[in-house]
């Protein structure tokens, strides 16, 4: 028998997800001291730290490891770790001093109110905590920067002051009707004293803020902050312009002021994160004078400035082009003491052979200098690999580190004292973790690595890469000759290659790259077995600027001819089963993708699309980098012009629904609703013109854009509703369960069939995947402790904490048997004491808008009436436990306990009825139940249908 060549099972794929998952990646690393030993050995601490996704917690997870390296000046003797990982909760930034001997950290910790954080720079010596001060409180500035665009945390080579970023304070503001109480008491001038100090204003408390755009929603306006360590004061620096806004801030020599880069923000700020091109420069401000000085080209975009360990020099990395997002960039070198600026390294036009191909990181290493301070350390992208290189200051001269060895990708963490930290990764091959010494110049390429932390290669993972030239016809007039690559990822032994399906990425950006590292997704799809063919098409980075600068004005096109001659060369060459090719991609990958399908739909058979870019010219008004959308249609930008009707034609013209009567092919969309780059509207852009051609798309609820389509689902009669696939009232899975993903709040341990739940945490929040928004319904919970728990109903809309709940907040609603009360912000006496053993029924009818709990099948009597329906409004089954309780939940999987027939009348005020008998189906499917499944004919229940569906029992007319 033929072996199947496809993992197709659900459970089996989510499985090996949870093992891939597990391999860690690296983020930091820093190096200690030097420490001679009494026998006049030599070594040094390498502190670490990781992620790593912890699926049973939702989240990732930041750990922290160390390691001794034993060497002898200029090669490592020994090296291996020091003690297992641990956790590091709440830190967001840390810095050793230039001295190792103390360490600054940035804490957040959650305050007394709902939603409340805190922030503490807390410095660390030896084996205590020297100083803790709360920044929150001293209200000198609002939340630290801890982002790595404009954050950081420096120590002043004194090491009696930390500098950081943090936003500006803000104002307080209140409405005009707000009151306040008055305090009779107090005399005149006490009370015009009282009201000097942050004074609210009124009728400000809408003012809108710009911000910096995707991942950087909550920063407006940033500021240097220096931290006196010895007496706590802090004092927010003056004289930086106020045309622009510092970060990436570090000491002066000799401490007398601070380096910074500015970023313009006017006439308005844009989208920073993964904008390089934003503008720029570096400045000076002088401490004692208050004086700030220009030191580079205010035309251009620089950053991650560099001091060396001399401190007589600052290198940085400049972007002569304000035009695409990414580039090849200039490395450039200020000498503090005569005041000139030289490129050391320019912008590579073109890689000639194997030849270096320019500098494509974001951001240099914070260590990147050698010990003699002449040459610096780096990683960058080389076509579709990630090299380490090092560059002669004096001369220009760059030098691979890692050039001829072993296929795969390095990453530089840190360099101090010539000893260098750095990560190794191939797609088939996780994160390692490896050290070594910087040779003396001109012997670069013999770097002795020596692996610190080591990592099992996944086996059955065969890759390679494929250089690609595009034909004649679709050579770039204007920048001939360029080729590209591509990642390809295939099972190693198929028993029959032609029956292997193939899954197509190209990236996002458009101008940034796959390169021979671990990527978890694609090595999954490879286990799975899939070929994953991962397309670097011309625009990418690491191929010189001339493919950068060749695609925008060809989007669309270039982009999309490459990845079907990509995708075309491989079939003919690999003999994959070409009619089962797949496509994924998200943000520009996705406007690929979607052009594939509409330009090609004969070539592929399933397509995900992730927030696509849709409609060019439609996402110029909602996004956070509308220069984007000009200048990929091939149009300089400037942002005090309005285009055209030939350039919003132009950006139609290349858009991906210019394609839309074409595609045939099945689409998943994966949109988010909170995504500023590529706003989720694109998506139903897509997704309302696919419906209208009867294209099979789906787009997953996440319950994020829930009050949206509830509204559609209530603007449609019932006819409609079920012929589209819905039962009527109910949104969600056809299974209930407690949604483990995303709906909790605190730490809960959920049993494998996903009804369980135990509390791990103060008050821990949960509600289920499925909620209802008319008609009636019930569930039940089996109460497994007596302790503190509140068991009810809440919307998407309700916030919950560790100390707030279901029932403590608008819209939501609950039973608390333990203290024998109903809460719904305030809390009143109701119902009966509950034990362990016994079970509660919850009823809500959205038609009367009233919801009852029953104990043991009595009713308990109408706990909440006037509950809020209509547009927007759909409501969850959830709990808030307390520490080590614990129940059960029946959404009617299995039959429910308490039967209606032997309810008391009092049940009657839930069901809008004055008594009912029967039964529910054995095996019935759940929460919901299709229309017509059961109806109520005076006192009776009559079944008359078998077919139950969905997740929560509903009790329909």
């Amino acid at each position: 028998m033929e072996r199947q060549v496809l993992l197709s099972e659900p459970e089996e794929a989510a499985a090996l997800y949870r093992g891939l998952s597990r391999h860690p990646s690296l983020s930091a690393a820093c190096l200690g001291p030097e420490v001679t030993t009494q026998y006049g050995g030599q070594y040094r601490t390498v502190h670490t730290e990781w992620t790593q996704r912890d699926l049973e917690r939702m989240e990732n997870i930041r750990f922290c490891r160390q390691y001794l390296v034993f060497h002898d000046g200029d090669s490592v003797v020994f090296a291996g770790p020091a003690g297992n990982s641990v956790e590091t909760l709440g830190e967001l930034l840390s810095r050793e001093s230039p001295s190792g001997t103390m360490k600054a950290v940035l804490r957040k910790a959650r305050g007394t109110g709902p939603g409340e954080e805190k922030q503490f720079l807390e410095v660390w010596e030896k084996n205590r905590k020297l100083k803790s001060f709360n920044l929150s409180a001293l209200e000198k500035h609002g939340p630290v920067y801890e982002d790595d665009c404009f954050g950081c945390l420096s120590w002043s080579h004194s090491e009696t002051h930390l500098l950081y970023v943090a936003e500006k304070k803000r104002p307080k503001a209140e409405s005009f009707f707000q009151t306040k109480a008055l305090d009779v008491s107090a005399s005149d001038d006490e009370i015009a004293r009282l009201k000097k100090p942050d004074q609210a204003i009124k009728g400000d408390q809408f003012v809108f803020y710009e911000d910096w755009g995707e991942n950087m929603v909550s920063k407006s306006i940033p500021v240097l902050c220096v931290l006196d360590v010895e007496s706590g004061n802090i004092s927010v620096l003056e004289g930086v312009p106020d045309n622009v806004s510092p970060g990436q801030a570090f000491w002066a020599p000799g401490d007398a002021g601070v380096v910074f880069v500015g970023w313009w923000h006017e006439p308005f700020r844009l989208g920073i994160r993964f904008c390089t091109n934003r503008r720029s420069a570096l400045y000076y401000v002088d401490l004692i004078g208050g004086k700030c000085e220009l030191l580079s080209d205010d035309s251009l975009a620089v950053s991650s400035p560099r001091l060396s360990p001399d401190q007589c020099r600052i290198v940085y990395l400049q972007y002569p082009s304000l035009i695409p997002h990414h580039q090849c960039s200039q490395l450039c070198l200020y000498d503090w003491y005569t005041k000139v600026t030289s490129v050391v390294v320019d912008v590579v036009p073109r890689q000639l052979g194997e030849n270096f191909s320019g500098i494509y990181c974001s951001l240099l290493p914070l260590g990147c200098w050698s010990a003699d301070s002449q040459r610096v350390v780096f990683d960058s992208a080389q076509r579709s690999r990630q090299d380490l290189f090092a560059v002669d200051t004096q001369v220009g001269t760059v030098t691979s580190l890692t050039a001829g060895g072993a296929g795969g990708s390095w990453k530089l963490l840190t360099i101090d004292q010539d000893l260098m930290v750095a990560q190794f990764s191939t797609p088939s091959l996780p994160p390692t973790l490896k050290v070594g010494f910087l040779p003396s110049a001109g012997k670069e390429q013999s770097v002795l690595w020596v692996s610190l932390e080591e990592a099992e290669p996944i086996p059955d993972i065969h890759w390679g890469i494929q250089v690609l030239q595009p034909p004649p016809e679709q050579e770039n007039v204007q920048h001939v000759g360029l080729d590209f690559e591509a990642i390809l990822l295939q099972p190693s032994n198929p028993p029959d290659k032609t029956q292997v399906p193939m899954v197509v990425i190209p990236h996002g950006g458009p101008h940034s790259s796959f390169v021979t590292a671990w990527m978890l997704f694609p090595a999954m799809l490879c286990k799975m077995g899939f070929a994953v063919l991962l397309v670097n098409y011309r625009g990418s980075t690491g191929f010189g600027q001339d493919s950068i600068l060749s695609l925008p004005g060809n989007v669309g096109h270039q982009d999309v001819k490459d990845v079907q001659f990509a995708v075309e060369h491989v079939l003919q060459e690999e003999h994959f089963d070409a009619s089962r090719v797949a496509l994924m991609g998200g943000s520009h990958g996705g406007f690929i993708s979607c052009h594939l399908i509409g330009q090609y739909p004969e070539t592929y058979r399933a397509c995900v699309a992730r927030n696509p870019v849709i409609n060019i010219a439609s996402m110029l008004g909602s996004t956070d980098i509308p220069d984007w959308c000009v200048v990929e249609a091939g149009f300089p930008f400037s942002s005090d012009c309005l285009p055209d009707l030939s350039v919003w034609a132009e950006m139609l013209d290349k858009s991906p629904i210019k394609y839309i009567p074409q595609v045939k092919t099945p689409l998943l969309l994966m949109l988010g609703q909170e995504d500023r780059r590529v706003p989720f509207k694109q998506g139903m852009e897509y997704y309302r013109a696919l419906k209208t051609r009867n294209v099979p798309v789906r787009k997953p609820l996440n319950f994020q854009n829930l009050p949206e389509h509830l509204d559609l689902l209530l603007q449609v009669d019932d006819e409609e509703e079920e012929s589209q696939g819905q039962v009527e009232g109910r949104l969600g899975p056809s299974t209930v369960v407690l949604d483990h993903t995303g709906g909790f709040e605190g730490l809960l341990l959920v049993d494998d069939d996903l009804l369980g739940v135990i509390g791990h945490s103060n008050f821990g929040t949960i509600r289920s995947t499925t909620c209802v928004y008319k008609g009636k319904w019930v569930y039940e919970v089996l109460i497994s402790s007596q302790g503190l728990m509140q068991i009810g109903w809440c919307t998407i809309s309700c916030r919950f904490n560790q100390e707030e709940g279901v029932g403590d907040t608008h819209n939501s609603y609950a039973y608390d048997g333990n203290r024998v009360r109903k809460w719904n912000v305030t809390t009143t006496n109701y119902g009966k004491a509950w034990a362990a053993g016994d079970i509660v029924s919850c009823l809500i009818d959205l038609d009367d808008g009233t919801l009852s709990f029953c104990l043991n099948g009595v009713s308990l009597g109408t706990a909440f009436e006037n509950l809020s329906r209509g547009l927007g409004m759909a409501y969850f089954p959830a709990i808030s436990l307390s520490f080590k309780e614990s129940v059960a939940f029946n959404f009617g999987s299995r039959p429910l306990r308490y039967h209606f027939g032997k309810m008391a009348v009092g049940c009657s005020e839930a069901l809008g009825e004055t008594g009912m008998r029967g039964s529910l189906p054995q095996g019935c499917g759940g929460l919901v139940a299709r229309p017509g499944c059961c109806s109520v004919s005076g006192r009776q229940l009559s079944l008359q249908q078998p077919g139950w569906l969905g997740v929560l029992v509903s009790i329909n007319r």
